[in-house]
């Protein structure tokens, strides 16, 4: 928006789980009455009125001046500490969200909303004066312990991804073979550190179409949605690396030569034919974990010939994915990779002799296990410590988190001391500009064209609380809310549009 007083202004896209993102902030018109009313000071702390997500509602960052003038948009709620410090304060907000106080507050269906008088009533714990900074300044140590151990972890997780991409290719060209495996090259400065496309002299470059066979899985029609003859099938989502997802099987009509076509066996390995970029030709084994299994025109299925050893290939094609050779081979549309079965026969295929390939994958496997095992350690490690920070913002709050000192004024005798809040001192969720939107109209018989009629006097795109507001609901009744989230998923891309993003949602007429 623009006029005579533009000022910049937070929204709840700009407040995120790890403090103030003001990459983008967005700009509108304040009468100098309103940037009086809405301007944020140092030490506030800023509060998203609304979120898709439980575990997001409410959640608080604090602002410390970072632009000379920035108010604060009606997704915003404002609290200004008065008996509490700041950083004190922070943390006391963030127990509440990680302890769902402020997901139970929020009212909605689908899209939650605190609303400043309901976050006021929440309770908050009064250390002293002098134990609140304590408590912030403990708390804020053992939470960048925290992050420097998450820090660790994740380049620990990333090291883990490294050695099984160094292991995948050291076996796809023969590195990972002892030197009493295989010929002695330690005069050519290949062995360990082979060139992409440099293989033992006993080795050969074949290409996909001469290690087996590859057929595309069968397209779903509208013939295939019923009959007599309904089997299980793969499709993508089935197919991870390495494993096979089987929760969630679908099916369709396959006709008796179908059946032989498409059917598979055990040792039949099954790749993505459509994928994101880096996950197209993404590869798992069918190991016999279903009685009868098909497959779907979104998969190929590579197939060993007898000088292939079907785990072997396997391992191949999961170097390949990791190297980004399928990314490469295939062709992209839009965010969307197809490998074709033509692009895929046509691959170059590492081929040993069969005795190496047995133990390649000896070897590879024994030590893919080890790094799964320290993958495994690492990501529950990591998993860890939100449970950690959520038993620290607890802790803290409780008053265990550092020693009482008896010394120390009583929170008593700090309220008595600092009395009531002023004014401009409490929480407030503004209602920006009410003048110009429109009327109220009578809620309970609106239908989605009313909505949109709704819409069409409005300066400007409304917020989920504006535009409910405007229909006249009540953001204090249940049933109100939940009747007006159903008209307006009937009146999404009907009589109304969404603009902004998710956690900055607005909407206009079409």
């Amino acid at each position: 928006m623009s006029g005579r007083n533009t000022t910049p202004y937070l929204r709840a896209a700009n407040i995120t789980t790890s403090g103030l993102d003001l990459d983008e902030v967005y700009e509108m018109d304040f009468t100098p009455a309103e940037r009086e009313r809405f301007r944020l000071r140092p030490g506030d702390l800023v509060l998203a009125e609304a979120s898709g997500s439980a575990t997001h509602v409410g959640r608080p960052a604090l602002w410390s001046g970072e632009l000379d003038l920035c108010c604060f948009q009606n997704t915003v709620v404002r609290f200004r500490p008065h008996l509490v410090q700041p950083e004190y304060a922070l943390l006391a907000i963030r127990h509440l969200v990680a302890s769902g106080a402020m997901a139970r507050a929020a009212r909605g269906v689908g899209l939650l909303h605190l609303g400043a008088r309901r976050f006021g009533e929440l309770p908050l714990s009064l250390p002293p004066w002098e134990e609140q900074a304590r408590i912030a300044a403990e708390a804020g140590r053992r939470e960048e312990h925290l992050t420097e151990a998450a820090v660790a972890l994740r380049a620990a997780r990333a090291s883990a991804e490294d050695q099984t991409r160094e292991v995948l290719a050291g076996m796809s060209h023969g590195s990972l073979l002892a030197r009493t495996d295989s010929p002695d090259r330690s005069g050519d400065g290949t062995h360990g550190s082979l060139a992409a496309d440099l293989l033992p002299p006993d080795w050969a470059w074949v290409k996909v179409k001469d290690a087996g066979d590859v057929q595309l899985g069968k397209m779903r029609e509208p013939t295939s949605h019923h009959g007599s003859a309904m089997r299980p099938y793969l499709r993508v989502a089935n197919v991870q690396e390495d494993l096979l997802e089987l929760d969630d099987l679908h099916e369709m009509h396959f006709t008796p030569p179908e059946q032989e076509t498409f059917r598979l066996q055990v040792g039949d390995i099954l790749l993505n034919e459509g994928q994101s970029p880096e996950l197209v030709g993404r590869p798992a084994m069918f190991r016999g974990e279903h009685p009868e299994l098909y497959f779907q025109k979104t998969l190929l299925r590579f197939r060993a010939g007898p000088e292939v050893d079907p785990d072997f290939a396997l391992l191949v094609f999961r170097s390949y994915l990791r190297e980004g050779r399928f990314r490469r081979a295939s062709r992209a549309s839009t965010n969307i990779a197809h490998l074709s079965r033509k692009r895929f026969i046509e691959m170059p295929f590492p081929l040993p002799p069969l005795t190496q390939q047995r133990k390649l994958v000896e070897l590879a496997q024994g030590r893919l296990e080890q790094i799964d095992v320290q993958r495994a350690a690492t990501d529950a490690a990591l998993a860890r410590i939100p449970e950690i920070t959520t038993q620290l913002l607890a802790v803290a709050v409780s008053g265990e988190l550092v020693s009482w000192d008896p010394a120390a004024e009583p929170a008593s005798a700090l309220v008595a001391r600092l009395g009531p809040i002023p004014d401009d001192s409490a929480g407030s969720l503004p209602s920006r500009k009410e003048a110009a939107l429109p009327e109220p109209h009578p809620a309970k018989a609106l239908t989605p064209k009313d909505l949109g009629q709704t819409l069409e006097p409005a300066p400007r795109p409304l917020s989920f609380p504006d535009l409910f507001r405007a229909a006249g609901y009540d953001p204090d009744d249940t049933e109100d809310i939940e009747r007006f989230y159903l008209l307006l998923r009937d009146a999404v891309g009907k009589t109304l549009r969404v603009t902004g993003d998710h956690e900055d949602t607005a909407f206009e007429a079409i």
